[in-house]
């Protein structure tokens, strides 16, 4: 049987270690159900990069090199790894959130590379490579070509959550993959969408809570009402579950009953992607929602108790000082039904419509050599302007936001003090300990 050495690289993010430790995607969890041996080797700090040596010289070994916004220096540790003659290294990005970009002529150039993982893939391709099946990777031949459409059919019974009991009392669930949207920016929405089956969700649901002795969950993925038919198949089956749960929806859809429905089947907290407050904005990235709907959907969860989260993007193309001006109205006419503002930069992921596509809206963009996303900027403006305008707004929104007496977590927030304990509130939790 192969043994899997996962590498995890000094650029790892934080958002991403984090995803891993509260299992979102625990790809070590898949293979050992699998029975798969796995080693991991930590490289974040990287004076240990000869802790490679210990593996062994003729081992068979399969090597995957995790995701890194340093891809040079990711390429310098696969080739390290490649010594060992019989190992296989697969590069490339091994959790489902955005798509790993390194152009694929560029890895064909490194012959120490033995496959690609294709875009559209995530871990379920290597772990398809362990039981014999190489189809879903990309073999890293010279002149090769990637297959535009590589999106292949994955059971959902792969997708099954970490049974390891989150630090902090709640377990996170995940219920889908990829996004039933097209926003421009977002390279999830180029990714199949997969969900589970009601059926196994309550069945997994009830194991979790039974072997981790809690009836906290976070729901994971892109939204939970992507079909108002199968949300309310899904609620009628949590009622029994008597669980309090969390979820990311987007703000559409969502009638009154629909609304009531969630909170009595355990709802405490909903994330909304508002995103900006011009309408126009929102047509033209695709986001298929109204301002009046979203505010109508705030007013509502507070009429309920349930508490909401919105998350706004500063930074959008051609962005001006009216828009931001329309997002500090919005909030102040919401700001009773708003439990927490979440403020994000425009970060454009390669490989997303307007990332492959930059001409067509209008943008300019720097080197595309490293990292997953690139920067932008409009004509007549240069990139440190654009980079100088969106920090200045940000700054903007969120001292306004604060003096409204609100919550709001920017880039600089750390995780542990956000999102975290925005979960633990809304779930009546506590931090151990305290």
């Amino acid at each position: 049987m192969n043994h899997l050495y996962i590498v995890r690289l000094p650029h790892d993010s934080k958002y991403d270690e984090m995803l891993r430790d509260q299992g979102y995607l625990d790809y070590i969890f898949y293979l050992k159900k699998n029975l798969i041996r796995t080693t991991v080797i930590d490289l974040r700090d990287p004076a240990r990069i000869h802790t490679v040596n210990t593996i062994p010289g003729g081992a068979n070994v399969v090597i995957a090199v995790l995701r890194t916004s340093q891809i040079g220096h990711g390429l310098t540790v696969a080739g390290y790894l490649k010594r060992h003659r019989r190992a296989v290294i697969i590069f490339g990005k091994l959790i489902n959130y955005g798509a790993f970009s390194t152009p694929y002529f560029n890895c064909s150039r490194y012959r120490f590379i033995d496959y690609v993982i294709p875009a559209k893939c995530g871990e379920m391709a290597v772990l398809r490579y362990l039981r014999g099946d190489p189809s879903f990777l990309i073999k890293n031949a010279a002149g090769q070509k990637a297959p535009e459409n590589n999106d292949p059919e994955i059971s959902m019974d792969d997708l099954r959550t970490s049974d390891m009991p989150h630090r902090n009392q709640f377990l996170t669930y995940e219920l889908s993959r990829g996004c039933p949207n097209r926003c421009y920016y977002c390279s999830n929405s180029l990714s199949r969408f997969q969900h589970k089956k009601v059926a196994q969700v309550i069945s997994e649901i009830r194991q979790l809570v039974k072997i981790n002795k809690t009836k906290k969950v976070v729901f994971v993925g892109a939204e939970i009402n992507f079909n108002n038919d199968y949300l309310a198949e899904l609620l009628v089956k949590l009622v029994p579950l008597n669980i309090q749960w969390t979820s990311y929806a987007v703000p559409r859809g969502l009638d009154k009953a629909m609304l009531l429905g969630m909170k009595e089947a355990g709802c405490r907290l909903l994330s909304l992607g508002l995103e900006s407050a011009d309408q126009n904005t929102l047509d033209a990235i695709g986001k298929r929602t109204s301002i009046e709907e979203v505010s109508r959907i705030l007013q509502d969860c507070y009429s309920l108790s349930i508490k909401t989260q919105i998350h706004i993007i500063v930074g959008f193309p051609y962005e001006t000082a009216e828009d931001i001006g329309k997002l500090k109205q919005f909030v102040h006419i919401n700001k009773s039904s708003i439990t927490n503002i979440n403020i994000s930069n425009l970060d454009i992921p390669k490989d997303s419509r307007i990332g492959r596509n930059p001409d067509g809206h209008g943008i300019l963009m720097e080197s595309l050599e490293e990292g997953e996303f690139f920067s932008f900027y409009e004509k007549g403006r240069s990139s440190s302007q654009k980079r100088a305008e969106i920090s200045a707004r940000i700054e903007d929104l969120e001292k306004f936001i604060k003096g409204l007496g609100l919550s709001v977590f920017t880039t600089r927030t750390p995780f542990d003090e956000s999102f975290e304990r925005l979960y633990l509130q809304s779930l009546n939790l506590s931090k151990r300990g305290k």
